[in-house]
């Protein structure tokens, strides 16, 4: 879901240079985005038909100049497979490094259809965070892309 929230949140800002893609820690390749993510993206638009599951590869955090995650389990296996620790960060964590609470975004696989509406609504507000810190780093940077 946060890949195509971001990607859909990016092409509304005319953003169109930074690469987003979506790897997984256990991802079988190949595997269709799940039925209930794939409904609460369809009622905000989004059509998510042509994602396909891929297991992360060392390339991918080589490639990446920053590696958000969901869990910190997530973020503990990377870094162990792969390294990279200095650009792999908890979303949460990354949007508001203050918040001391419960840093993990919770997969919602198998969960009821409300469950997978809150963790939209979660995500998209932590994405807004992701968003304003890319725009303002670029405007401090004076590359803001229009």
């Amino acid at each position: 879901m946060a890949e195509a929230l971001l990607r859909d949140m990016l092409k509304k800002e005319k953003i169109i240079d930074i690469d987003v893609f979506s790897r997984g820690v256990a991802a079988v390749y190949g595997q269709t985005i799940s039925g209930g993510a794939a409904a609460v993206l369809s009622e905000i638009g989004i059509s998510s038909q042509s994602h396909r599951s891929k297991p992360v590869q060392k390339e991918d955090i080589q490639k990446a100049d920053l590696v958000l995650v969901m869990e910190e389990m997530h973020r503990t296996v990377l870094a162990q497979r792969f390294g990279g620790a200095e650009k792999i960060f908890l979303l949460k964590a990354f949007v508001d490094p203050e918040l001391e609470a419960d840093l993990n975004v919770h997969d919602p696989i198998g969960s009821e259809h409300a469950v997978y509406v809150q963790t939209r609504l979660e995500l998209q507000d932590l994405l807004v965070g992701v968003l304003d810190k890319i725009k303002k780093q670029r405007s401090s940077e004076g590359s803001l892309s229009s």
